[in-house]
């Protein structure tokens, strides 16, 4: 169905002298930045493992829900020509994958839990999922201009004297891209609204309740929300793909291992991967050619879930 799909649209923009729109599988094996996102990580952007977790119980510490996180930048120009306009990004799918770090394990949640169950807890679902958000910027950095080693915050990493740590203020937060904008979910449980991810970590082989404890990889296989698509085609216009892994997964005390924590490129023993299938429409997109562009992803995800 998806061949004759494209066959027929190709066909329609041959007969009518318009340039093709261009289906394409793009795969970045490695991410142009991985790092611990942490306000105390004394080695920014070059540390071999990064870890997700939260400090404290919601609302019991100075510190953000998503305290730590894994923080990943794809830059994608050398795959696709940034600058076309969102719309001429038409996304099929979307999928980042983890290396796990076998150092750490704990309790496997493949779903989503909801606001409320972080207070009166939910016996019925154990563990804490792994979630996938986007990436937001503030202090004037952007995808071009954020590397590794930049700062996590303002001044040192606890802040400077004077201006101690404080939610809000880290240069690169996760966010749900909800409503158009890039929102900080960072402390959503304090502040009471709900956050969705872009995706929740899925093992293979796993089920609820098992024991991560890797070596293997992690899958997140996006949702491709009004949200999330306009987030992707935001960033594959600017050339930067930015996600943030997190957990709402509190460790027992200092010094345990019982949190999600995944390996970086520095390690030399796995890094994250991103794989996108996606529509490019050549420049200038005519109201006519992106309409085309969504009916060979139309007709792409059709095929998919018949597979």
């Amino acid at each position: 169905m998806w061949i004759r799909a494209f066959v027929a649209v190709f066909l329609l923009l041959a007969a009518t002298g318009t340039s093709v729109a261009r289906a394409a599988t793009v795969a970045f094996a490695t991410p142009s930045i991985d790092r611990w996102n942490s306000a105390v990580n004394p080695t920014p952007g070059y540390r071999a493992t990064a870890s997700a977790f939260a400090a404290a119980a919601p609302g019991s510490s100075g510190f953000e829900d998503l305290f730590t996180t894994q923080l990943l930048g794809f830059d994608t120009t050398a795959s696709v020509t940034a600058g076309l306009g969102d719309a001429n990004y038409q996304i099929v799918s979307a999928t980042l994958t983890l290396a796990l770090d076998p150092a750490t394990s704990y309790t496997y949640d493949p779903t989503y839990d909801a606001l409320g169950t972080y207070t009166s807890g939910d016996p019925d679902d154990p563990g804490r999922p792994v979630e996938l958000y986007g990436n937001g910027f503030r202090g004037g950095f952007t995808g071009a201009t954020y590397v590794e080693g930049s700062p996590s915050t303002p001044g040192t990493p606890w802040g400077p004297p004077g201006a101690p740590f404080a939610a809000g203020t880290r240069f690169a937060y996760p966010t749900d891209a909800a409503g158009g904008a890039l929102p900080d979910v960072s402390n959503h449980l304090t502040d009471g609204f709900e956050a969705t991810p872009f995706a929740v970590g899925q093992v293979a082989g796993l089920a609820a309740g098992d024991l991560v404890a890797g070596p293997g990889a992690m899958v997140f296989d996006m949702v491709l929300s009004a949200d999330v698509i306009a987030y992707l085609q935001a960033g594959l216009d600017d050339g930067f793909l930015g996600f943030h892994v997190a957990s709402k997964l509190v460790p027992v005390g200092s010094g345990n291992s019982d949190f999600p924590s995944f390996y970086n490129r520095e390690s030399g023993l796995g890094a994250s991967s991103l794989s996108l299938d996606l529509v490019v429409v050549p420049e200038p997109a005519s109201g006519s050619l992106v309409v085309l562009g969504l009916l060979l992803v139309a007709a792409a995800r059709r095929g998919t879930r018949r597979d």
